[in-house]
């Protein structure tokens, strides 16, 4: 999401889900964005997206013994909604998530949904803004695959 946010694209959550839930710990995480000068007038304003509390820690105890805080949090957060789907990127972290059968994306495939949704024209430049202004670390097979699952040419 913070990604999202750097690149002033929040608003394709809300195109793709409609309202979206964060753990408390994530939107912390978040609002130090504007520490760094990122502007956060799309997350200030956004009504759509709803901070929710965690009631039982039991599972979030268990996985912040092997991720942070707000990975942790989301976890469990996830755990609590039947069918919900989980924005997470981290490897690690992902896997946890898979392990209790979370359905997973990452902000690739948040970027190759809109673009199949009509809601971007290209992957590309969103992918190259996120490396450029972002620090969005990507490998090149995963770029490459990327661009391929969008139907873009890779020139």
């Amino acid at each position: 999401m913070s990604n999202l946010i750097v690149i002033q694209k929040l608003d394709l959550l809300r195109s793709l889900f409609g309202d979206v839930f964060i753990p408390e710990r994530v939107f912390v995480e978040i609002e130090q964005l504007a520490n760094f000068g990122i502007d956060m007038s799309a997350f200030v304003n956004a009504d759509w997206i709803k901070t929710k509390s965690l009631e039982d820690l039991s599972v979030y105890d268990r996985l912040t013994e092997t991720l942070d805080r707000g990975e942790s949090e989301a976890i469990a957060l996830s755990l609590t909604y039947t069918n919900s789907l989980l924005l997470i990127d981290e490897r690690k972290g992902r896997a946890i998530a898979e392990s209790y059968n979370i359905r997973c994306i990452g902000l690739v495939g948040i970027l190759i949904l809109a673009k199949e949704k009509g809601f971007i024209g290209a992957v590309k430049p969103l992918l190259d803004q996120l490396i450029e202004e972002a620090n969005f670390f990507i490998s090149a097979k995963v770029y490459q695959s990327a661009l391929s699952a969008a139907n873009e040419v890779i020139k």
